[in-house]
């Protein structure tokens, strides 16, 4: 019985806790400037994979839409920036060669583009990196912590 007492205290402790990460996680904050210059770098140099509406062309995963509220709203946004740094593929170019500034400008025009609004701070790839900053999840969904995350 002793055990089934700490077993139900562990899970309740558990789940409060991911209640309070989740309850002091920061929301994705960046400029107008950040999101026009990623919508120009993501133009020239993920557009031919993901398409102009990153809508998603061939095997290049949609990066707007229903495919990105159940890969990535609810989760860090590092996750989201693990995946950007990764491109581009091997086969169009050297992944990571783009550059921390115009990654996380490309970072901000997708979430501009899946209705974040921008403000008066610039998205810092520190602080995205820090794991804090989570994509927020639109009323109605829920988080799925099963669902890909693939980009």
């Amino acid at each position: 019985m002793k055990m089934l007492r700490r077993a139900t205290l562990l899970s309740v402790l558990t789940l409060v806790s991911i209640q309070c990460e989740w309850s002091t996680a920061q929301s994705p904050e960046f400029t107008k400037e950040q999101a026009a210059a990623g919508r120009t770098a993501f133009r020239e140099n993920c557009a031919v994979c993901h398409g102009a509406k990153l809508e998603g062309i061939h095997l290049a995963l949609p990066l707007t839409g229903t495919h990105f509220d159940q890969t990535w709203r609810g989760k860090s946004l590092a996750a989201l920036s693990f995946h950007l740094l990764r491109m581009p593929p091997e086969s169009v170019g050297e992944p990571g060669s783009l550059g921390e500034e115009t990654y996380t400008n490309i970072l901000a025009f997708i979430l501009k583009s899946n209705g974040l609004k921008e403000g008066d701070t610039a998205l810092d790839p520190t602080v995205v990196a820090g794991g804090r900053v989570k994509i927020p999840l639109l009323p109605g969904t829920k988080f799925d912590p099963d669902a890909p995350v693939a980009a």
